[in-house]
């Protein structure tokens, strides 16, 4: 609302309004005043919000107090590399320890905005030491590996902005022929919104499978669903994917969905994996979304698929299983256990073999330059050059786990391929 007030010192002179200061224009004769002499001096008396903001961390959870005051609509931007949150009072969980820049803007019911930068420590208490654990690995150690692609798709495939019209270029047989082509054993077939039958290519292994957009804890999301045998319909909860029998559920590259750590806390108990890296979408925080749950304990596995929509494209990432045979039962069973590696850089794919004695874990690679080595929570723990290196916790970890990079891929804007190995938990008396 605005007022008007008329007929102030009218003549040629300065209003000087300071707060505190009590200036004030120098009266002047009062002249006659026609109608058309009259000066209105608009005060704007808008709402203006200020914004404020305290906060209480605990491990990488943080809980924000948001004392803004006039203020109707809140935006949050965490510099962490999530989404931003539009909520009053959020609660956050970092993906790392650090300092973050926290950003608040609060906004008045006059859409009038006050912006607030605070600097957050987020740390994390150290465990004490129990050198009595034993080692929980997927890895069996088996005869074979075999190379597999989870995330294609066919003209089979439906457009989901022109309803009944295919996404992709390529029909189901020529994208199997491709993989296997290419030197893939086995491919899933994750049609969009339809369940695609096996086109009987000789040489490669049919996965059944579709990309259902699936509802998590209120997200629209891009599941896939494995092991089905006819189509699951679109607005699916993922608890309802998840608890098919028989069938095992990959949550797809997940940033480009907005999703945040809580919405797979609230709906994505269960999840077989979670796609981390993503040729046709490469979203770096999918890693970090990952990490955040197996961080809480959890058995979830992490993939990398191609994504590919047409047969051009094929062979960026691969799904590396351990097994004694290429046989559906078989592939199936060690995927559903993990004894699986997700991998980059094809036709080069970046190689590691994990085993484990005792207490000690033991990566080799024939192709890669760099071993790492996690813990949770995303912190390095050890990083070596070469083919071959040994990692012994110290017992206050909840798992390790493996990158294994290349050099840096200039196609890749100098990010470096990687195999990233499953989490190899701690399990303490």
């Amino acid at each position: 609302m605005k007022k008007i007030i008329r007929n102030l010192c009218i003549g040629f002179f300065a209003v000087l309004i300071m707060a505190n200061l009590g200036l004030a224009c120098e009266k002047t004769p009062d002249p006659i005043i026609e109608p058309e002499d009259t000066i209105s001096l608009v005060v704007d008396d808008t709402i203006r919000p200020l914004a404020a903001f305290s906060y209480i961390a605990k491990h990488l959870e943080v809980t924000f107090t948001n004392e803004s005051q006039d203020a109707r609509s809140y935006t949050w931007r965490f510099n962490d590399g999530t989404y931003q949150e539009v909520v009053e009072h959020p609660v956050h969980t970092f993906p790392r320890t650090g300092l973050f820049d926290v950003l608040l803007i609060a906004r008045s019911v006059d859409k009038i905005n006050d912006t607030i930068i605070q600097q957050v420590e987020v740390f994390r208490e150290e465990k004490p030491v129990n050198p009595n654990f034993t080692l929980e690995s997927p890895y069996k150690n088996l005869d074979n590996w075999y190379r597999g692609q989870m995330h294609v798709h066919s003209t089979d495939s439906i457009d989901g902005k022109l309803v009944g019209s295919p996404d992709a270029e390529d029909p189901p047989d020529v994208m199997m022929k491709t993989y296997r082509d290419k030197g893939y054993d086995f491919v899933a077939l994750t049609d969009h919104w339809v369940y695609t039958v096996d086109p009987e290519v000789e040489g490669v292994l049919y996965i059944s499978g579709e990309e259902v957009e699936a509802d998590l804890d209120g997200k629209g999301v891009h599941a896939n669903i494995y092991n089905i045998f006819d189509t699951i319909p679109n607005g699916t909860t993922t608890e309802d994917l998840i608890a098919m029998e028989g069938s095992f559920t990959q949550l797809n590259h997940p940033t480009r969905s907005s999703v945040m750590y809580h919405h797979i806390d609230n709906s994505g108990v269960g999840l077989w994996a979670i796609e981390v890296s993503n040729w046709y979408n490469k979203k770096p925080m999918d890693l970090l979304l990952w990490d955040n749950q197996i961080t809480k304990g959890k058995r979830v596995w992490c993939n990398a698929g191609d994504d590919m929509h047409d047969a051009g494209g094929a062979g960026h990432n691969a799904t590396m299983v351990n097994s004694q045979s290429n046989t559906l039962e078989d592939i199936m069973a060690n995927l559903l256990a993990g004894n699986f590696y997700a991998t980059e850089g094809g036709p080069d794919f970046v190689h590691m073999d994990i085993t484990t004695s005792g207490k000690t874990i033991t990566c080799t690679t024939n192709n890669g330059s760099r071993i790492k080595w996690y813990k949770e929570d995303m912190l390095l723990v050890k990083e070596t050059s070469g083919g071959s290196d040994s990692y012994t916790p110290t017992g206050n970890e909840v798992f390790i786990r493996v990158e294994v990079q290349m050099e840096k891929d200039d196609d890749r804007d100098g990010i470096p391929n990687t195999a990233f190995s499953q989490a190899i938990f701690l399990v303490y008396p």
